[in-house]
């Protein structure tokens, strides 16, 4: 079987990514919208980790073969990092990944409407005492774990 062309490969990154974002980042709001003032429960978090984690799994099938399945800019970078993925094609997957984020947020909107946008799309975010660098060292050491 031949290689997949470049374009193949970004068009798998900005679908794999947009769908990522779209139900595992969109089961957060949609979780907070349908439970109001009720805090998380165990099984709230049990099912936003089953649709990540589904999520991934259906794009591992659909799209891995394809482009390698990063669909996260942090992947990508680790996987350069570690010499296991050329830094000559970091830019394009990293646009194609930040395009699929921005498509597939953009469906949580048109979803869940504003209320989404209400209770914060479902951002991750660290406390208000960590820095920048050190939630981004997290997340980039996290990756190699």
């Amino acid at each position: 079987m031949d290689e997949p062309a470049t374009a193949q490969k970004l068009t798998a990154e900005v679908i794999g990514t947009a769908f990522l974002v779209f139900v595992g980042v969109g089961s957060v709001p949609a979780t907070l919208i349908v439970n109001g003032d009720n805090p998380f429960t165990m099984a709230d978090l049990g099912v936003i980790s089953f649709a990540f984690g589904t999520i991934v799994v259906a794009t591992v099938y659909a799209l891995g073969h394809v482009s390698g399945n990063h669909i996260n800019p942090a992947v990508t970078i680790a996987l350069a990092a570690r010499g296991e993925f050329p830094w000559s094609q970091v830019p394009g997957y990293l646009i194609a990944q930040l395009t699929g984020a921005t498509i597939g947020a953009a469906a949580i909107l048109a979803v869940l409407g504003s209320e989404a946008s209400d209770v914060g799309l479902g951002v991750a975010s660290y406390a208000d005492d960590v820095s920048t660098l050190q939630a981004f060292t997290a997340e980039f050491v996290g990756t190699f774990i």
